[in-house]
């Protein structure tokens, strides 16, 4: 596997978003500008999670993974805050994948104020 294989549904789940809250999307003279950026990838990988399919953000780049054999990368924002389409939104595969992990079985380290609910 190599090039975009998640493209459609990183694609897909934008639309989606752009639907169904569209008060995250702001358009202007330039584009559309994305007006929530955390609203916005907290929304498409919640709708990639629905279709079985892992999402990431490490605040530059979403990671999408369906296996830990590889992952996409994708641009979906330039850096004046407007959003991609098309393929340019498509950076990378890495393999094997790095990212995103399932971090729902890690338990916070001890010398955290979180282990303690502090």
């Amino acid at each position: 596997m190599s090039g975009q294989t998640f493209q459609a549904d990183v694609e897909q789940a934008i639309d989606e978003l752009r639907r169904e809250q569209p008060a995250i999307f702001a358009d202007s003279p330039g584009g559309t500008l994305v007006a929530s950026p955390g609203r916005f990838y907290v929304g498409i990988i919640g709708k990639l999670d629905k279709k079985g399919i892992c999402g990431g953000f490490d605040s530059e780049e979403l990671q999408v993974k369906s296996s830990n054999a590889f992952n996409d990368q994708f641009a979906l924002r330039t850096s004046s805050g407007y959003l991609r389409s098309g393929p340019s939104i498509y950076r990378a595969t890495c393999f094997p994948a790095h990212a995103p992990r399932d971090l729902r079985f890690q338990q916070p380290s001890a010398g955290l104020g979180l282990a303690r609910g502090q």
